[in-house]
């Protein structure tokens, strides 16, 4: 079993920013948000965010404008589909059936390329689609406590399967 984080480490690249701008090549509604973005991005970079910074500035933009995304499902696909590329060779080299990977990019998009790459356990952040709020924020130290929090639900199961 290996644990991987999923952006700059499997993926070359930021998923979530990734995301964005396949909307800013797509989408002219999304640029009033491209200041804000801008500044998440730079924030991010250089981990100028808390935790509770980051849910405040990732909250605002999601609930602002993915909500209101009518194909959302559809631009995940096609968004995999030109993006899938950027999975770095080597981890099909070290891939192994009960790999966890662990991502602050949200579920809405891990699902996808979880599915294709054949992975099982994974855990990211996770938002509901319908009001953009966060259910669980994969970031920073949050991402460590919920990564022991995801294994140690798995070895539950494990070992209730065993019983």
């Amino acid at each position: 079993m290996n644990v991987f984080d999923f952006d700059n480490t499997i993926y070359d690249g930021e998923t979530l920013i990734d995301f964005a701008m396949h909307y800013v090549r797509t989408d002219p509604k999304i640029w009033k948000y491209v200041p804000k973005l801008l500044i998440i991005c730079f924030k991010d970079a250089f981990h100028l965010f808390s935790v509770e910074e980051a849910i405040e500035a990732y909250a605002s933009f999601l609930e602002g404008y993915f909500i209101h995304i009518k194909t959302l499902d559809e631009d995940v696909i096609k968004f995999w589909n030109k993006n899938e590329k950027k999975i770095k060779p080597w981890y099909n080299e070290v891939r192994q059936d009960d790999d966890i990977i662990v991502s602050g990019s949200t579920d809405f998009l891990l699902d996808e390329i979880m599915k294709r790459m054949g992975i099982k356990n994974y855990v990211g952040s996770s938002i509901d689609k319908k009001t953009g709020k966060f259910k669980r924020l994969c970031f920073l130290e949050n991402k460590v406590k919920i990564l022991m929090n995801y294994i140690q639900t798995l070895i539950l199961i494990i070992f209730i399967q065993i019983q």
